[in-house]
């Protein structure tokens, strides 16, 4: 009889699908065992030349004995899980490893792999049978990892990660932008004519808000590296800027840029997306709509596209499919403020349902703080719902909140004249 410990067969399958790729990746890449798994297994950094290059992917890992489907290796994937990639910078490799035909099959989870506005809780992953990983040219994932951190730094090309510089860089795909502005302006003191720098530092303040610092960052980019990725960013920033200032010749000098982009065969998901923001806001709602549509065909997984383009359909008055639109967007991200209020609002002007949609509304509050500087709309639907309920007390209080912040409002001032009434007459 055999009193010890017996070791699970889907261990020695583990073991044996990490064996066969730490056999086929190239040896001096640097391959990393990560000791908690929340759907990834390994991450592996890129060298050339003897220098480790900041390009890094993660390795989802599995393993079956046999695969009885003759086209394809299929896997479920949680949503969880697929969540969890799309917000890493690196991308994720799938490598389902097969013992019986002792060999593995590989995939870049891509931005549109999977459609999370689709309700599922798992996703079946395909992987082709012609995607062995022993057959797999190694030198064709550096290009594509170039591509890959190109896009989702948003930067023209991938930046030289040092010891000198890396802080700065780590904190820059963390998005902890303002810890990351204080090391880039440092460097900029020393290397003032570096483009890549200049456009970090332009994302940053960007992404800060701070429009007029942006710009002209950009523009130091643009005239020491004159690139598409570049002027798209340029063109995002006049976007933004021009509606924070409510000045549309902003926008229009931005679409100018977007079309020049568009005619020269440039085809991108920010491209697409950004273009689309311009036109709404310049009141081309039917044409903006066109072109949310082929961003999400890029990409299906940004919250952000589905509201914008649901806020094109409110303009239009296509009612449902602005529902919709906000429905996906919170099937991707359920605390998106700005989806939550405008699916909140909507409720209550357009279907009547002051309490359902004055619930949504306060949770928008709750998961921002930017509300209260950016639009009197937030107090005054808010307000309006409570009057609706006959909550007066409430509505009052929101109301002179937000005139507090927004005194000359001339939709919050007549409101608070028709609370006054309603209160004296109650």
């Amino acid at each position: 009889m055999n009193n010890l410990p017996n070791r699970h067969r889907n261990h020695e399958i583990e073991t044996l699908s990490e064996r066969f790729f730490n056999n086929q990746v190239p040896v001096n890449w640097v391959v990393n065992k990560l000791q908690l798994d929340y759907g990834t297994d390994l991450n592996c950094e890129i060298v050339i030349d003897k220098g480790v290059t900041g390009m890094n992917f993660s390795v989802q890992l599995k393993g079956k004995e046999k695969e009885s489907n003759a086209e394809s290796i299929k896997i479920p994937i949680k949503r969880t899980t697929i969540k969890r990639w799309l917000n890493k910078l690196e991308p994720t490799m799938i490598i389902v490893y097969i013992v019986n035909e002792d060999e593995a099959f590989w995939l870049w989870f891509e931005d549109n792999t999977v459609d999370l506005t689709l309700k599922n809780d798992s996703f079946t992953i395909s992987i082709p049978r012609n995607n062995k990983l022993s057959q797999l040219d190694w030198n064709n994932c550096i290009e594509y990892l170039r591509e890959i951190f190109k896009k989702r730094h948003l930067l023209y090309a991938v930046p030289k990660i040092d010891d000198n510089n890396k802080i700065a860089w780590d904190l820059f795909k963390e998005k902890k932008h303002q810890r990351a502005l204080s090391y880039f302006y440092e460097f900029l003191q020393r290397t003032p004519k570096d483009a890549i720098m200049l456009e970090a530092i332009a994302l940053c303040e960007y992404e800060l808000f701070n429009y007029q610092k942006a710009l002209v960052h950009i523009n130091k980019a643009l005239e020491i590296e004159n690139n598409d990725g570049i002027i798209i960013s340029k063109a995002s920033i006049l976007t933004e800027q021009g509606i924070l200032l409510k000045d549309k010749s902003l926008i229009r000098d931005a679409l100018v840029l977007f079309e020049d982009l568009i005619l020269r065969g440039h085809s991108s998901y920010p491209l697409y997306y950004n273009y689309g923001s311009a036109l709404s806001n310049l009141g081309e709602y039917e044409t903006s709509i066109i072109f949310f549509k082929k961003a999400i065909k890029l990409n299906p997984n940004k919250a952000q596209v589905w509201n914008n383009m649901g806020n094109s359909y409110m303009e239009i008055g296509e009612h449902d499919l602005k529902m919709q639109c906000y429905e996906n967007a919170l099937q991707i991200n359920p605390d998106l403020a700005e989806t939550l209020f405008n699916k909140g609002s909507s409720l209550v002007r357009y279907y009547g349902k002051a309490e359902e949609g004055l619930s949504l509304m306060l949770q928008a509050t709750e998961k921002s703080d930017r509300y209260e500087i950016d639009t009197p709309n937030v107090f005054f639907w808010i307000t309006e719902a409570y009057i609706i309920m006959g909550d007066f007390e409430n509505a009052l209080n929101w109301n002179k909140r937000g005139l507090s912040y927004f005194s000359n409002d001339i939709y919050l001032r007549q409101q608070k004249t028709l609370i006054d009434q309603a209160v004296k007459y109650f």
